[in-house]
């Protein structure tokens, strides 16, 4: 049996009338965790370690994709915050992805948390039904944490295992993804880290020889960064905090090949005339200098990424890093001296000299951000609904030994499809840039 006791269960909200309400009675649904740490800032980060086979994303996600991410407690979690789908979305604001999450705790290669009452292999085998349900054309496959506790001495059997796992994974339409797990850094130093490498190169052994692509977390630079610094990546040594989650995010768009868009506008003022004389990273519309005010219009190639969570440091007040690559900034030549504010929409996002603004501004909030936050939001919604659809938690009432009592109940879980897919629509709307105007004026 799966270790579920990170899960409580409490009676879902009666306000929304679509939801199946029989199914969520059986289902349930998980409480959210938060996680606190202290957070210093990331000065530099370099390449990370190149890996095999490359993948082009172009090539690994076609313009409609469906992705299935399975693995253990660390896939599962992640649904609970949705930096990795959020990430993934605004990277590729012209596709039409469904992300499903198919994290089970305890999970390992050979499916043996899944089996339930069943044996090991009733497991294995649930794990390719339940990837099989989701007719994905790209499976992350996220395993190795839980199985380099055994040591060495289970090595090759792991090997065996993972090697099938690809082996019944791989299709002529649908292509694995191999990621190496982030590191597990315990009190007890269980298991040690030259277990976990010998776990993380049998995984990139079997990955060189099916010429798979890989993404590296195991020694990414930011992650290795990140926990030199101090920053609190892991609640206890094994599960990610929200921050944990948010670097991966990082590493996982710039392992899948997905480039950093940086953002940068450049206008020069000369009597009463407006130029643009660079704009990288969006387009720019509409410019027009008069009356001692600048309005421009911009429409982005893509989505700001994720903010990071803001951790509360004591008596450093708080602070909160950014991915490497993705400023935006923002130079305004030829102003008149005095303070000048940016105002996006009704929103003022920043106040700065004019010498200031001649230098180039760094804009860190705004609707865009605003967007992307609502995004990874409603991801996470979608994967609780998803979570109702193929793991509600009372299963041995709804198709079990005791399904007399609710089995009923269950001919509703699928009715949570059209569900799910409404949301992925609503997120396939929130993931494109929307025209955004701004105006910078006098501060009177």
């Amino acid at each position: 049996m799966p270790n579920n006791s990170f899960l409580v269960k409490r009676i879902p909200s009666m306000n929304n009338p679509c939801i199946p309400v029989a199914a969520c009675l059986a289902c349930g649904t998980r409480q959210w965790m938060v996680w606190l740490g202290t957070l210093g800032v990331l000065l530099c980060v370099g390449a990370a370690r190149a890996e095999p086979n490359p993948p082009e994303a172009k090539r690994l996600f076609p313009p409609q994709c469906r992705v299935a991410i399975v693995g253990s407690a660390l896939v599962e979690l992640a649904g609970q915050h949705g930096y990795w789908e959020a990430a993934l979305r605004v990277h590729l604001p012209d596709r039409r992805l469904r992300v499903r999450n198919l994290g089970w705790g305890g999970d390992t290669v050979f499916g043996e948390a899944r089996a339930e009452f069943g044996t090991p292999e009733d497991g294995y085998r649930r794990l390719l039904e339940q990837v099989a349900l989701v007719r994905p054309q790209v499976v992350l496959v996220i395993y190795g944490q839980n199985e380099s506790f055994a040591g060495p001495e289970d090595l090759v059997r792991f090997g065996r295992g993972v090697q099938r796992l690809l082996q019944d994974l791989e299709t002529p339409k649908r292509k694995a993804v191999v990621v190496l797990p982030p590191r597990i850094e315990t009190v007890s130093g269980l298991p040690p880290l030259e277990w976990q490498r010998q776990y993380i190169d049998t995984l990139r052994r079997q990955a060189r020889q099916r010429q798979l692509p890989v993404v590296n977390w195991f020694e990414h630079p930011l992650l290795l960064s990140a926990a030199r610094a101090g920053h609190p990546l892991r609640s206890n040594g094994l599960q990610l905090t929200a921050l944990g989650y948010w670097y991966t995010a990082a590493a996982l768009v710039e392992q899948l090949g997905l480039s950093p868009a940086g953002w940068e506008v450049e206008i020069a003022l000369q009597g009463n005339t407006a130029r643009l004389l660079q704009a990288r990273g969006t387009q720019v519309s509409s410019l027009q200098w008069k009356d001692a005010a600048l309005a421009f219009g911009c429409r982005d190639a893509q989505l700001p990424p994720p903010a990071a969570p803001r951790i509360e440091t004591q008596g450093k007040g708080s602070s909160s890093p950014s991915w490497p690559g993705y400023q935006r900034r923002l130079r305004i030549r030829g102003l008149p001296s005095g303070r000048w504010r940016l105002l996006v929409g009704d929103r003022q996002v920043a106040v700065a000299r004019a010498d200031q603004w001649a230098a180039g501004v760094l804009l860190v909030s705004g609707p865009e951000w605003e967007q992307t936050e609502q995004l990874r939001r409603l991801v996470i919604q979608k994967n609780r609904w998803f979570l109702h659809r193929w793991r509600p938690q009372n299963t041995t009432y709804l198709f079990g030994f005791r399904k007399h009592e609710q089995g009923h109940n269950a001919r509703e879980v699928p009715q949570f499809d059209p569900l799910v897919e409404r949301l992925d629509r609503q997120l396939d709307r929130l993931q494109r840039p929307r025209l955004q105007r701004y105006r910078l004026e006098r501060v009177r």
